[in-house]
């Protein structure tokens, strides 16, 4: 006799990269973790362009026009995804959305996510001024901005395995 809660069972689905068009429709584009995962992954697709045209003979040969499209404006767009990502990982964690979850860990994940998430867009903000106050702002909005992504990805995700 066949075991059918058997994960190699006959009636058991394989796992596959890309879920079908049914199981996205009805199911994923429901799942506020899937739509956190989601703004993630185009955030960091996108916000990729800006360390590839920050690269030397690449930055150095830009116009103004072609340095705001390709490098400040593409930091501005990825790091609204970053936005979007850590605030719904925020929410996920809620009971309530309206109620924050402090005593939670992946909350603080999350929160710490947004915070450095707002200091590389507005990094990327700043780099449309030309004036060195604001140059100087947007390179101190990378650097909190680092650290506060260190805090939540390399500090606080690890404390997770000890729940």
């Amino acid at each position: 006799m066949e075991d059918k809660s058997h994960p190699n069972s006959g009636n058991a689905r394989n796992w596959t990269w890309i879920p079908t068009w049914h199981e996205f429709t009805t199911h994923y584009i429901y799942e506020v973790g899937f739509l956190a995962c989601f703004f993630q992954t185009m955030g960091a697709t996108i916000f990729w362009i800006s360390g590839f045209t920050a690269l030397p003979g690449i930055n150095n040969n830009l116009s103004p026009a072609a340095l705001n499209g390709a490098y400040w404006s593409v930091q501005v767009i990825g790091g609204t995804g970053f936005i979007i990502s850590s605030s719904l990982f925020m929410l996920e964690t809620q009971q309530k959305w309206y109620l924050p979850a402090p005593k939670t860990l992946g909350w603080h994940i999350g929160l710490w996510n947004l915070i450095g998430a707002i200091g590389f867009t507005l990094c990327g903000a700043l780099g449309f001024c030309n004036g060195t106050e604001e140059i100087y702002q947007g390179s101190l909005a990378t650097f909190w901005g680092s650290w506060a992504f260190l805090i939540g990805n390399q500090v606080a995700s690890p404390l997770l395995k000890l729940y």
